[in-house]
């Protein structure tokens, strides 16, 4: 009876130690699944996106040595002067990628907006943002603010007012600002303006903003 005792109690002690074991093994495991859950949250959480805004303000006459208010007695045809106009850009972290970008165009006025193309670069990134637009119907002092999320493109033909529109190039796909996505917001951006067309003329009086979203590491 002593020795059936004795193995009962040893077996109550090996079943009480497998529990335990088999109880560590289960809380292990829920601390990795847990840990798992856990790290691309605090991934997350250490990227941030950050705005910020950076002015150009110098007149771009279009083209360079117009005479806006007697368009007649200048130039009507050809690029602004600086061409390019740029903007150099050191405000990031250095890692910091662009996840959106979108351009303002202040002051401008011309004659027959038709005639004016903006083409947007950063590196070897192109962006022709606005051509073709406007048809031949006169603005001044008006604002646009090229940003692809917008409800609406430019018109092609019609009176062009301030507000924010998408970027729009009738005759070409690339028009669209996501094109500089992924790039680093840091550098130098240049900002090229040309009239195609003798006849008319005008300018960026206050010239040109960028306001770049990026996510900082």
């Amino acid at each position: 009876q002593l020795r059936s005792a004795s193995g009962r109690s040893s077996k109550v002690i090996k079943d009480r130690q497998a529990v335990v074991l088999l109880g560590a093994m289960l809380l292990a495991l829920a601390l990795v699944v847990l840990a798992s859950a856990v790290a691309p949250k605090k991934a997350d959480a250490a990227t941030q996106i950050v705005s910020k805004t950076f002015n150009k303000p110098e007149q771009l006459l279009i083209p360079a040595g117009a005479n806006v208010s007697d368009c007649d007695s200048g130039p009507t045809q050809g690029v602004t002067e600086p061409y390019p106009s740029q903007r150099s850009i050191q405000a990031f972290p250095a890692g910091s990628t662009i996840s959106d970008v979108n351009l303002v165009l202040r002051d401008y006025t011309h004659s027959f907006p038709d005639d004016v193309g903006v083409l947007l670069s950063k590196g070897g990134r192109n962006r022709l943002v606005m051509d073709n637009v406007g048809g031949p119907f006169g603005v001044n002092d008006i604002n646009l603010t090229l940003n692809d999320e917008a409800a609406t493109h430019l018109p092609n033909d019609e009176q062009l007012v301030s507000g924010s529109f998408k970027p729009t190039n009738p005759f070409n796909a690339t028009a669209s600002l996501s094109g500089f996505d992924g790039l680093s917001p840091n550098g130098t951006w240049n900002m090229r303006v040309a009239d195609k067309s003798k006849g008319d003329c005008g300018e960026f009086g206050d010239g040109w903003s960028l306001i770049i979203r990026a996510r900082v590491h």
